[in-house]
């Protein structure tokens, strides 16, 4: 009975820590999953996200995402470049709280390619820029309409990165509203957004104040400090997210003494989080 009560803990409950990440393979393999990040590519510089291309097949949703060479012409503007041979170091992470697909990129220093629109997708709601804090990085997120499995490969000469996208059996888990533990919206170049992404990362690290006797009041970390973007297309940055409105309060008030202001959103797995202004 007492094993029965933990899993179902385990199924009812969202987690809030990551997987091992898996190494994408070349080639598709048919082998998907249903949480954590996949990492692949070689560590590189000086490439172009030349495109990124939708489409349908008959049992899953496809992106594919071309790299190519940047280069410059006479004048330092970049210019179309020939295909790459291997993809750069790249990370796809699912996440929850919203559904979506965060792609983070290593070695771009250019990007060619426009965002694609999703018409009559099951799955893919929509797709925005995540600004970086260095260049030679590019982050961007797409918008899920529900829970998928997906699998990621590369492909060599030419160099691209394949994302496939089926459905996933909803019944299987279960996802409970919680607690977001975050900023006001804000633009989406805003220094200040910056600022406090980096405030809140560093403090995560730290996580607590030592007492007169040097040990330190441990607070219960969230999952790793996010970008969003809300339902006015603005981006707002996320400390963490919470199962009890009491446990996001704790955290509210360790980071309202570090002098950061942060708000309580009680969000659904599907929903696109709220404009908040104040």
């Amino acid at each position: 009975m007492t094993t029965f009560i933990f899993l179902l803990l385990l199924i009812l409950v969202p987690t809030t820590s990551e997987s091992q990440p898996i190494q994408a393979g070349v080639g598709k393999k048919n082998v998907y999953r249903d949480s954590g990040k996949v990492i692949g590519g070689q560590r590189t510089d000086g490439k172009d996200l030349y495109s990124i291309k939708y489409g349908q097949h008959d049992t899953f949703e496809r992106l594919v995402i071309g790299i190519h060479q940047w280069v410059t012409d006479e004048k330092g503007a970049s210019k179309a470049g020939p295909p790459a041979a291997i993809p750069c170091s790249f990370e796809v992470t699912y996440e929850e709280y919203p559904f979506r697909l965060v792609f983070d990129f290593e070695g771009v220093r250019w990007r060619s390619a426009t965002f694609p629109k999703f018409p009559g997708s099951d799955y893919l709601s929509d797709i925005h820029s995540i600004f970086a804090h260095s260049w030679g990085n590019d982050r961007f997120a797409v918008i899920l309409k529900q829970p998928i499995k997906y699998e990621v490969f590369e492909l060599h000469n030419p160099a691209k990165i394949v994302v496939d996208i089926k459905r996933r059996d909803k019944s299987a888990h279960q996802f409970p509203p919680v607690y977001s533990l975050r900023t006001k919206s804000s633009d989406n170049s805003s220094d200040d957004l910056k600022d406090i992404h980096e405030q809140l990362s560093t403090l995560k690290e730290e996580e607590g104040d030592k007492d007169d006797w040097g040990r330190k009041d441990q607070i219960p970390p969230g999952i790793k400090v996010r970008i969003i973007q809300s339902q006015d297309n603005k981006l707002f940055i996320e400390e963490g997210y919470y199962k009890t409105n009491q446990e996001a309060l704790k955290r509210q008030k360790y980071f309202a003494e570090q002098g950061i202001t942060l708000f309580i959103e009680k969000r659904k797995a599907d929903e696109i989080p709220q404009v908040i202004r104040q």
